[in-house]
């Protein structure tokens, strides 16, 4: 896990991060002791406490059924997959995509700091 991804976000884009019970995730004690973030688990099988994940996967499934051979030339079709899940207007965002609701909070986070945007 690279810290420095997290480096450039305000300090209340920082605070904690949720994460699956997977071995992906083992090494979460740098997140907590390098960044000073709160991490959690979701408990296992209790998809209603993971809902915007669930809701992500399903989007997802859409176009990649369970079981769905994903084989090494795929990358551009994966990334077309990602690139229009991340941008798809959302109910809960105000029908903001997800990145510029983040960009609206990092603004506010910002804003709230004292800093000023040009």
């Amino acid at each position: 896990m690279r810290l420095a991804m997290f480096s450039p976000l305000p300090a209340g884009a920082r605070v904690s991060v949720t994460h699956d019970n997977g071995a992906g995730f083992a090494r979460h004690t740098r997140l907590r002791d390098g960044l000073g973030m709160d991490t959690y688990f979701a408990d296992p099988y209790s998809s209603r406490r993971r809902g915007s994940n669930e809701n992500r996967n399903g989007m997802i499934r859409r176009y990649l059924p369970k079981r769905s051979e994903i084989r090494m030339g795929m990358a551009g079709e994966l990334r077309e997959i990602v690139d229009e899940a991340d941008n798809r207007p959302m109910r809960v965002l105000d029908y903001r995509t997800p990145a510029e609701a983040f960009a609206d909070e990092l603004l506010e986070l910002q804003d709230q700091q004292g800093v000023l945007h040009l």
